[in-house]
């Protein structure tokens, strides 16, 4: 997966930063959650909580560029690429790639990642046995408004 990809930065911790706006993202597995409300606000298919030091050095990085980030909010990204396990199933990964999610900050985590889904796609591919990895863009220049779910 990273063939295509050249490592500017690498951070220690459960994300990789690729370049100013790409993060490689390890996560060991998700839990579903079926929204059935079809007026839900949830607007992400992924809800990625991190340890909040691997945050602070994502919003480190991203503030370079962009001054007015805070650290006590959401960030909202895109997967561009993912990598998992055993074999490739290139109709789960086309249901994936360009969706968005959300990164957020969690007191609670100790250099591990924890991930919520309301995709059956993404639900499956995370608890194939072996993770997944995934290359999330988040654009420097947006609306740093947390999501309300």
């Amino acid at each position: 997966m990273l063939d295509s990809y050249k490592l500017s930065t690498i951070e220690k911790g459960p994300i990789t930063a690729i370049s100013s706006d790409l993060y490689i993202v390890n996560i060991p597995g998700a839990l579903y959650l079926n929204i059935k409300n079809p007026k839900s606000p949830f607007e992400v298919i992924g809800s990625i909580y991190v340890p909040k030091e691997s945050y602070k050095e994502i919003i480190d990085n991203l503030s370079k560029y962009n001054k007015r980030l805070s650290y006590s909010y959401g960030v909202k990204g895109t997967i561009v690429d993912i990598s998992y396990g055993r074999y490739q199933d290139n109709k789960l990964e086309e249901n994936i790639k360009g969706k968005p999610v959300e990164i957020l900050p969690d007191n609670t985590l100790d250099d591990k990642i924890e991930m919520i889904t309301n995709d059956w796609n993404l639900y499956q591919l995370a608890n194939n046995g072996e993770g997944l990895e995934m290359i999330v863009k988040i654009p420097i220049f947006q609306d740093y408004q947390r999501l309300h779910l």
